[in-house]
């Protein structure tokens, strides 16, 4: 049975450094936040949980012959990465790791198209999605909160979505957890 200071939980929030739509990515800054929640193992591993929220924005415009196509696409995902971590020895009160494991993701997207014969109108969730992480950080811990910044990439599989995800996820996270 595992013992209460073996499993901390706590939030995390990220910044995709990569865009996020394959052809028309929007400039915003696309942002995380969600829970989690990391179990230590014996021998300085551990096994971390996650469930991020983001938003997607894609805006796309095309002058045809025929007249101008415009498409704005606006949708939500949930992703869930499940790393197993390596700690290396604490250096001067932070814990370097290295991670490695699985992702999943459902996106539910709008959009929303503009053409010269009309006007069309979408709503789709996208098939589940399943992805390859690594990932790289460092944990401070001070008493009870521990601090962690870390640097995940994720390999995407090939989805149908439209308009097309990037399948190369970079992202910029930081995690407190008690």
């Amino acid at each position: 049975m595992l013992q209460a200071q073996q499993i901390e939980v706590g939030v995390k929030t990220s910044v995709t450094l990569t865009d996020q739509i394959k052809y028309a990515p929007d400039k915003s800054v696309p942002v995380s936040i969600g829970g989690t929640i990391e179990i230590k193992l014996p021998a300085n591993f551990a096994i971390e949980a996650d469930l991020l929220y983001k938003r997607l924005r894609s805006n796309s415009s095309y002058t045809f012959p025929e007249g101008p196509y415009i498409s704005n696409a606006k949708g939500e995902s949930l992703e869930l990465p499940v790393i197993g971590k390596y700690y290396f020895r604490p250096t001067r009160g932070w814990r370097p790791f290295l991670g490695t494991g699985w992702a999943l993701r459902r996106t539910w997207q709008e959009t929303e198209t503009s053409q010269p014969n009309g006007r069309t109108l979408f709503n789709r969730p996208s098939d589940i999605d399943v992805g390859a992480v690594v990932s790289t950080g460092a944990r401070y811990e001070d008493r009870r909160v521990k601090l962690a910044p870390e640097l995940r990439y994720t390999r995407w599989g090939s989805g149908t979505d439209f308009p097309r995800r990037n399948p190369n996820q970079l992202e910029l996270l930081f995690g407190i957890s008690f």
